[in-house]
């Protein structure tokens, strides 16, 4: 409901979200391949991305118990490994890293490493801001890297970073596939409804394998539901509701060598 009535003011004082338009390649076996092989690194980066955050977090109030000196020396830390890297890009919530990756498919090897250690080291520190943007635009600088590599125009490999990053690290699946049609416009919404059924990754032990395809079993049935879908004309814009599958699952179990808990 406050999402709603939110969205509803905003667009009667004529303030409007962001969307972008996006082409992509034919939907066939080898583009689900590359995206499900983006999803599956996007769902390993997320693992990663919530643990330098909490980790950054504990470390930093080990070594740091006074709030003040926490701040300041974290502050120090951000300042002086921007000065470093000489550029403001990673400051802030990203937003001009997704729209670079996005609208111009570029995007730096090491964007999305800066991005998450300033954010990390900014959250942990104590300092204010939030973590979903800045997601958003370590997945983005991810996918606009790692896509190409696999095939993907790269303005669509950010799209499906951002989203594949966002879902693992909120856990909202459903909230990720919404995000994609509405913001990109439901272009070639099979990378988008791969990318948030694949990002998931999960540990256990040998023994309980088949109590967890169980539970996946249960909660992930193939079901239709209606999703928004939007049209551009040369000066219109029109929004419709479209039926899609959604649902079901495709487990992947692989044996890890080597475990610690530290």
């Amino acid at each position: 409901v406050s999402s709603l009535t939110a969205g509803t003011i905003a667009r009667a004082m004529g303030v409007h979200g962001v969307s972008f338009i996006l082409t992509a390649s034919t939907a066939d076996v080898i583009f689900y391949g590359q995206v499900v092989a983006l999803s599956l690194a996007c769902g390993l980066l997320s693992t990663i991305v919530c643990y330098t955050f909490a980790g950054v977090r504990s470390g930093l109030e080990r070594l740091f118990p006074n709030p003040y000196l926490r701040v300041l020396v974290g502050s120090a830390a951000v300042l002086g490994l921007t000065t470093l890297l000489g550029t403001k890009l990673y400051l802030g919530t990203g937003s001009d890293m997704i729209a670079g990756a996005i609208r111009e498919g570029s995007a730096q090897p090491l964007d999305f490493v800066w991005k998450l250690l300033l954010t990390a080291l900014t959250l942990g520190a104590g300092l204010k801001g939030g973590e979903i943007v800045p997601s958003f635009a370590i997945g983005a600088s991810f996918g606009c890297v790692v896509g190409p590599l696999l095939g993907l125009q790269a303005p669509y490999a950010a799209a499906i970073g951002m989203v594949a990053l966002f879902c693992g690290v909120t856990n909202c699946p459903l909230t990720a596939l919404v995000l994609s049609f509405e913001v990109f416009s439901f272009c070639n919404p099979g990378g988008f409804l791969m990318a948030g059924n694949t990002t998931f990754l999960m540990g256990t032990d040998d023994s309980r394998v088949d109590e967890v395809i169980s539970i996946i079993e249960q909660h992930s049935r193939k079901r239709t539901q209606m999703v928004p879908s939007s049209t551009y004309g040369t000066s219109t814009y029109a929004s419709f509701p479209m039926e899609v599958t959604v649902g079901g699952a495709t487990v992947f179990v692989t044996d890890i060598e080597r475990y610690e808990k530290l």
